[in-house]
C-alpha cells in the first residue's frame, strides 16, 4: 500500500516515468532540465543518488 499526498502527485510520477523509460546510466543535460521542470511544477524536490552517502 501506498500514500501519496498531495492529491494528484501520482502524475509526477506518471510523467517522471514517461522521460525515463529508455535512460541508460546517468541521464543528460536535456533530461536534467525536464525533470527539474517537473519538480517545480509538482512542488518536490529531486535529490541525486549519493545524496545520503
Amino acid at each position: 500500500m501506498c500514500t501519496v499526498v498531495p492529491f494528484g502527485l501520482e502524475e509526477f510520477f506518471s510523467e517522471v516515468a514517461v522521460i525515463t523509460t529508455n535512460l541508460s546510466g546517468s541521464p543528460d543535460e536535456n533530461t536534467r532540465q525536464k525533470l527539474s521542470a517537473l519538480s517545480e511544477k509538482y512542488g518536490q524536490t529531486i535529490y541525486p543518488p549519493d545524496f545520503l552517502d
